[in-house]
């Protein structure tokens, strides 16, 4: 199976080199404190494209994972504010995180998610992103393939791209599950871990599918495909302002009516999706500090021909000033990276 968030490993360690052999389980006390940050890049970050940044050698985290065929489960408990970091990866899974503690916890990568303790949310290995811890934090993560996700649960795309809001009773319940299976022997038969792995992942389904929210606008699997295929035209053409409702129903060769009806059934309408997406598109280039141009020149790059319809969409939709983000941006990096956000 393939790789899946991190190879966990662990073994006795020293400046000069740290042991890589596969178990189930990683610690950074392990080392002398100014090594753990060392130790833990060469143990985690190394070997799964995950970076983590942050203002001190000594970074205290612990990781278990049980690796059960169909999925991974990853239990992370880590003392250290900081920042971990992938670039996007060839792999297509699907991460599951449950934020078990930490209320300052932030996603970055699609969109941009405050992780609230309790919480679950859904991201993509195959998009890079950014995840900012600024005190303790423990979180588990079920790591799976998209593909066999997306055949148990039809709107799967929907709670990728949305902050979706599940029952927490059913929250509660995938995490105590998740918490047994890393407390099981790491030897156990594969068919004890398959048991394993279906029943967390028909809990994991069961949550998503109880969700009122998603439910609301759940497409059928013809206009789920259709949908899909007018989201990837919009990306690919997201930057150019002339892009329209008529513009896409051509390219798709539908009528401008049932685009029209597609996008209502997802509760929203096409322009506005690609407003969205093209703030989303905006704040990230906004956030990159060391970027060159000005704020309005972003927006245009991004298909907005009116600075202030940008200014009054990107306040509206994130609750600040595009000027204002770009400052608690340069904040919350120095914090980080001093090491006491």
């Amino acid at each position: 199976m393939a790789q899946i968030l991190f190879n966990s490993v662990c073994g006795d360690a020293s400046s000069a080199a740290f042991s890589k052999t596969v178990v189930g389980s990683i610690n950074s006390n392990r080392v002398a404190p100014n090594e753990r940050l060392k130790y833990w890049r060469n143990q985690v970050d190394e070997l799964s494209g995950l970076d983590v940044i942050c203002g001190t050698s000594n970074f205290v985290g612990r990781m278990e994972t049980r690796h059960l065929g169909l999925c991974t489960i990853h239990g992370v408990n880590i003392e250290t504010p900081h920042r971990a970091v992938r670039e996007r990866s060839d792999e297509d899974l699907i991460f599951v995180n449950l934020q078990l503690k930490n209320n300052g916890a932030r996603y970055n990568g699609r969109r941009e998610v405050t992780i609230a303790k309790g919480s679950m949310f859904l991201y993509e290995a195959r998009e890079p992103y950014e995840l900012d811890f600024d005190d303790k934090s423990e979180s588990l993560v079920l790591a799976l393939p998209r593909l066999e996700l997306q055949k148990r649960v039809t709107n799967l795309q929907l709670h990728i791209d949305e902050a979706i809001e599940y029952d927490t009773s059913n929250i509660e319940l995938l995490s105590g599950l998740m918490r047994g299976i890393l407390g099981t022997r790491r030897n156990a038969p594969q068919a004890v871990r398959d048991g394993m792995a279906e029943a967390a992942i028909n809990l994991l389904v069961a949550t998503l599918y109880d969700s009122s929210e998603a439910n609301a606008c759940a497409p059928t699997y013809g206009v789920a495909a259709t949908l899909q295929r007018i989201r990837v035209f919009i990306n690919e053409n997201i930057s150019d302002p002339n892009l329209s409702p008529v513009v896409a129903s051509e390219a798709m060769g539908i009528t401008v009516s049932y685009l029209h009806k597609i996008f209502l059934q997802n509760n929203t309408t096409m322009m506005q999706y690609v407003l969205k997406e093209r703030l989303e598109r905006c704040r990230k280039d906004i956030a990159k500090t060391d970027r060159s141009g000005g704020i309005s020149q972003i927006a245009y790059n991004w298909g907005f021909n009116d600075a202030s319809h940008f200014s009054r969409s990107f306040r509206k939709h994130f609750g600040m000033s595009a000027r204002e983000y770009r400052q608690s941006v340069i904040e919350r990096n120095e914090l980080l990276a001093n090491g006491n956000a």
